[in-house]
């Protein structure tokens, strides 16, 4: 008797030669194959610390350890401190950040605008369970800062492309959304914003003019979004994209000022 697997044998052949037809075809047809294990910037978490006024005079100062827990370590940490001040006298004061830091950026609107902010990142050191940074300031409105942790990020080139936009919003100007200008975002990049919104004398007072994040973005602070502060994490599986930072004004005062950050952050190279 002929065993079943030797009958079966020219059956299993032709189905295997079939097949072999359709290699090929993703380039005929123009189809992008999937690129399994793609790399993309990993978001971790946010803390906001959010500090009263000091006197106007300048002459109290407060001092701020402003901590951010639950990480594994070699996390990217993006900072942003706002502040208002009354140079030549004022001057903010990074006492320490654990791990070398880089000024990113610095943004020095109109007092009656809104107040003076800038935003550094570092690298937290490895296996550090937390990110710790000290500040010593006056202001003479309510201050914050933000910071943020995000993983699998290029070390040697992690942000790039910073673009800010403000403005001030009136009866006459009504403001529904403020954006940056478009960043050019490669594939599995992530893109970071930060908003701020002001009375319209440049003050922040506690728990009011609150913001909305923009289309796409997921929000990392709950409770009172003023800060407020959000990312986006592009596809890793598209081509490029130009996106802007958005954020959404709704906070219901007709004469708010308006400011966003928005910052790549590029994706760590596959190896």
């Amino acid at each position: 008797m002929i065993d079943g697997f030797v009958i079966l044998t020219p059956i299993l052949l032709l189905a295997i030669v079939a097949l072999l037809a359709f290699v090929g075809c993703d380039q005929l047809l123009g189809l992008n194959p999937t690129s399994l294990g793609s790399n993309q910037v990993g978001y971790v978490k946010t803390a906001v610390y959010v500090e009263p006024a000091t006197p106007a005079n300048g002459t109290s100062t407060t001092i701020l350890n402003a901590i951010l827990s639950g990480l594994q370590g070699g996390e990217l940490i993006v900072v942003a401190l706002q502040w208002k001040g009354n140079p030549p006298t004022f001057t903010p004061n990074l006492m320490y950040a654990a791990g070398p830091y880089t000024w990113q950026t610095k943004v020095g609107a109109l007092p009656q605008t809104i107040s003076d902010i800038q935003v550094f990142t570092a690298m937290n050191p490895a296996h550090s369970a937390q990110f710790t940074v000290q500040v010593k300031l006056n202001s003479v409105v309510s201050w914050s800062l933000c910071l943020s942790a995000y993983n699998t990020v290029d070390t040697n080139a992690p942000t790039y492309s910073p673009q800010t936009a403000q403005v001030s919003a009136s009866a006459n100007n009504p403001v529904t959304t403020l954006q940056t200008a478009q960043i050019g975002l490669s594939a599995g990049d992530a893109l970071y914003a930060v908003g701020f919104a002001a009375d319209a004398d440049g003050s922040f007072p506690p728990g009011a003019n609150n913001l909305g994040p923009g289309p796409g973005f997921t929000l990392d602070n709950s409770g009172n979004t003023n800060p407020l502060v959000e990312h986006l994490i592009t596809s890793n599986e598209g081509s490029n994209q130009s996106l802007s930072a958005v954020v959404m004004n709704t906070t219901g005062n007709p004469t708010a000022n308006l400011f966003v950050l928005g910052m790549g952050i590029k994706v760590e190279p596959q190896s």
